[in-house]
Order: C-alpha cells, then sequence, then structure tokens
C-alpha cells in the first residue's frame, strides 16, 4: 500500500511540475492593503506592487459589568509581511498580455494570500513558476484581463 501511495504521490507531483508555467496574482487596486506605485515615461512603464500581508489578530473580550456591557480589546500587533512585486516594461520588452479569465489555470486572490499559513512558503510556492503575472481586478473587460509580468516576487522590508 506505502509503494502505491508513493508512486500516486511521485505521479502527482510530476504532473504539478510540469504545470507549472504560469500563475496570476488577481489584486483589488481600491485595497487598503494593496499600494501600487506608478512611474511612466517615454519609455519606461514601472509599477511596483506593495500588498500587506498583515492579519488583524486582535480579539475582544465581552463581560457585563453593573449591567453594561463591557468590551476589553486586546490588540496583538505583530510586524506584518509585505510582498514586493516588480512590474517594468522598457521600450516595449515586458508589454502586459490580455488573458481569457475562462483560461486562466493557477491563481491566488489577495484575500487567500492573506490566509496563507506561511508566507514564507506563499513566496517559494510563488517562485516556482516560470512566469508571475499581476492583474488588477479592474481591469476586467469583455471576458479579458490585462496582465503584466513582473520580476521575481520578494517580501519587501518589514511594514
Amino acid at each position: 500500500m506505502k509503494k502505491i501511495l508513493s508512486i500516486v504521490f511521485i505521479v502527482f507531483n510530476l504532473a504539478f511540475c510540469f504545470s507549472q508555467e504560469n500563475i496570476y496574482l488577481i489584486i483589488k487596486e481600491e485595497s487598503p492593503r494593496v499600494r501600487i506605485f506608478r512611474l511612466k515615461t517615454d519609455s519606461i512603464q514601472h509599477n511596483q506592487y506593495i500588498i500587506s500581508l498583515y492579519i488583524d489578530k486582535s480579539r475582544i473580550k465581552y463581560s457585563i459589568d453593573n449591567g453594561l456591557l463591557r468590551k476589553a480589546i486586546n490588540y496583538k500587533w505583530n510586524d506584518g509581511q509585505g510582498l514586493n512585486l516588480i512590474y517594468q516594461n522598457t521600450n516595449g520588452d515586458n508589454n502586459p498580455i490580455l488573458v481569457l479569465k475562462d483560461t486562466i489555470k493557477n491563481t491566488i486572490r489577495y484575500d487567500e494570500m492573506i490566509r496563507a499559513e506561511n508566507y514564507h512558503n506563499l513566496l517559494e510556492v510563488l517562485k516556482k513558476f516560470k512566469n508571475v503575472y499581476v492583474i488588477e481586478e479592474e481591469s476586467y473587460f469583455d471576458g479579458f484581463y490585462v496582465a503584466k509580468k513582473i520580476q521575481e516576487p520578494q517580501f519587501s522590508v518589514r511594514l
């Protein structure tokens, strides 16, 4: 039984590895946790996306004191990680592409990124794909998204 499971596991991993061509990160521009810095000249278009992966971990303890509801908020502040994604197009060497929404296979949405159990694991997985694209959800038009191929994803300086 162990041999069969091992063989199935190996075959699954091989199939998975060969399908890792492109991954698309879908973000919302108006999200307060996504900062986009844009620079555009005649020959350069540069976008830097800093995506905050911090999740608010504050907790509220409820109690009753003299017939009144009390709320004690316990704030847990910790340093959050920021995912740094850079798109650069110099003289047309990295033009955005149109991708049909229904043909996209590998996607991670922002709301899924922040729920990652381990952010370093998220970054490792992203780096295993040959091409990583950012899609601003607002770019959707007539069944297509505008996808921008980014440089190697990395963590930004602590936020």
